[in-house]
């Protein structure tokens, strides 16, 4: 669903997905192990001047938990 909305005084539209129940059971899969998510940000994504994205890998932070 998009949908628009103000952020810092400009106009942004904000696309919202929502995702259906999965319909195999399978796929409803955790890992009993616990630690923390690193994210490797793509260098494709560009902002609104077309500069990309820094590529340096995020670490989750907080208490380690189960993640997907």
């Amino acid at each position: 669903t998009a949908t628009t909305e103000v952020v810092n005084g400009l106009q942004r539209t904000v696309v919202t997905v929502t995702l259906g129940t999965p319909s195999q059971s399978p796929w409803l899969n955790s890992s009993p192990n616990v630690g923390t998510m690193v994210w490797t940000p793509s260098t494709k994504v560009v902002d609104l001047a077309g500069r990309p994205c820094a590529a340096t890998p995020v670490t989750e932070t907080g208490t380690a938990d189960r993640d997907f």
